[in-house]
């Protein structure tokens, strides 16, 4: 019976170090991923805490590694200390199982409290990265944001084809706005247009703001007729929008330019068509959404109802709205 209790005391010291040598690999591969995710982070980011972020990481792998070793050391000394009193004190088994209980307890604390610092160095570094990844004015996904999830995007494409669209949209006359009102002002009316566009949007699409006053709004299955949809909502949305300063109401439209990909596109020639589906709106009169033809077509088809529009000279009130015909859905 004595030999059976010892054989039990055995395994569960071996099963004991066992664990604490896994959870140690755990945090220790915990500790290579976020080296590697140093090499995704934003140029944007402080080198400075890049290095402290990856220090602090670095000083909770060493702890755990301290600490495992510490249990199994401890865990040598219970089993040395138990074979040596076993043949004249029969509660050498009973005091060996309280202690071995009492390790595996105080380990555990150990990497519970080092799991927690993990988790919130994690979350910082996740900080980090979104800080890195939005526009600080708006709000909105920057342009390094585009850049990534159009690559990802177009990734995802290549393994499984699907639908994706891409609206290009740009604040009309915003430099005159911006000389009149002032840039405070503009920056008030950029952060009122970047949430039009999110609420006019759905949650799987990716505003943002691609420079200036120009937005970017990638569709990740989508196909240009619901593209379509979301740009003319958007347009709409802004058109009505109205922004108090002061005694003074003022207001802005949007041109944009709606395009869907075709097979065997790249990123370059993807985007050169959202670019030159914006200009061709511009050119139309802004306020309006562009967007290609079927495959039939070669040019740009406008397809759109106008509006009479006013040829007066805009008053404080209205300077960086449009003058002249304003094309609105295109179908």
């Amino acid at each position: 019976m004595t030999l059976i209790m010892v054989g039990f005391v055995f395994v569960i010291a071996a099963l004991s170090c066992a664990i604490g040598y896994l959870v140690a690999v755990m945090f220790n591969h915990r500790q290579i991923a976020a080296e590697r995710e140093d090499n995704k982070l934003s140029n944007a980011l402080e080198r400075k805490e890049l290095a402290e972020f990856m220090q602090n990481v670095q000083g909770i792998a060493s702890n755990v590694d301290e600490k495992v070793d510490r249990h199994s050391l401890n865990l040598t000394a219970i089993n040395h200390n138990m074979a040596e009193s076993l043949p004249t004190d029969p509660k050498a088994v009973l005091r060996a199982v309280k202690q071995l209980v009492e390790a595996n307890a105080q380990l555990h604390d150990e990497l519970t409290d080092a799991q927690v610092q993990m988790d919130v160095k994690q979350h910082q570094l996740e900080s980090y990265m979104a800080e890195a990844r939005t526009d600080t004015l708006t709000g909105v996904s920057n342009r390094r944001a585009f850049d990534e999830q159009i690559h990802r995007l177009f990734a995802i494409h290549e393994r499984r084809p699907t639908e994706l669209c891409l609206l290009m949209a740009d604040i009309d006359h915003f430099k005159l706005f911006n000389d009149y009102h002032g840039h405070q002002v503009g920056d008030i009316m950029l952060q009122r247009v970047a949430e039009t566009f999110e609420r006019a949007t759905r949650s799987s699409d990716i505003v943002c703001r691609y420079g200036g006053e120009e937005f970017a709004i990638l569709m990740p299955r989508t196909k240009l007729t619901d593209a379509l949809r979301v740009a003319e909502r958007a347009r709409t949305a802004i058109e009505v929008l109205r922004c108090d300063i002061g005694d003074i109401e003022l207001h802005v439209t949007t041109s944009l330019g709606a395009v869907e990909l075709q097979p065997k596109e790249s990123i370059a020639e993807f985007v050169k068509r959202g670019d030159q589906a914006l200009y061709a709106a511009k050119q139309a009169g802004r306020n309006c959404v562009w967007h290609e033809p079927s495959r039939a077509g070669q040019q740009l088809d406008q397809v759109m109802s106008t509006v009479s529009a006013s040829t007066a000279v805009a008053d404080d009130a209205s300077v960086g709205s449009d003058a002249g015909s304003v094309c609105h859905e295109c179908a």
